[in-house]
């Protein structure tokens, strides 16, 4: 069963954390693929799904996002980005910047490491925490990138 965005099971056995939802694609048709933390610990299937996102076929959530930045970190996402062809989707100085900000719209900001709703008209991320930030995208040059 399926519960807001997790899977549920009556079974005392059932591992919640490690079957949270983090990303779907809408291929195979007709029912698509779920992705879990096991999936995604696969570089070659977070590129496919990166494949999907370009053409609007898959859905990274924030705590999708999360879960990549910090398996991967930033380097190593944008090489798998470049890899799987998904173009630019903005136009910033950082060649990280379009990775930063899919995550932000997905409700992940990787600068802070914290979860909430990113507004794009003024370029504020609001965290569940209620702190409100603006974002510099000069931030992500001096992000880690390992």
């Amino acid at each position: 069963m399926i519960a807001g965005g997790r899977l549920t099971s009556q079974s005392k056995d059932f591992n919640e954390k490690e079957r949270m939802i983090l990303a779907w694609s809408k291929h195979p048709e007709p029912k698509g693929t779920i992705y879990f933390e096991n999936d995604l610990i696969n570089p070659q299937t977070v590129t496919n799904l990166f494949s999907y996102c370009q053409i609007s076929a898959g859905y990274i959530n924030s705590d999708g996002w999360e879960f990549l930045f910090n398996t991967f970190g930033m380097s190593a996402l944008f090489d798998l980005k470049t890899t799987s062809g998904w173009e630019n989707s903005v136009q910033k100085e950082s060649p990280f910047s379009d990775l930063v900000y899919q995550s932000f719209i997905s409700g992940y900001n990787p600068l802070h490491h914290e979860k909430g709703d990113y507004d794009e008209a003024i370029e504020l991320f609001l965290s569940l925490d209620g702190f409100k930030r603006i974002i510099d995208w000069s931030e992500i040059e001096k992000m880690d990138l390992h």
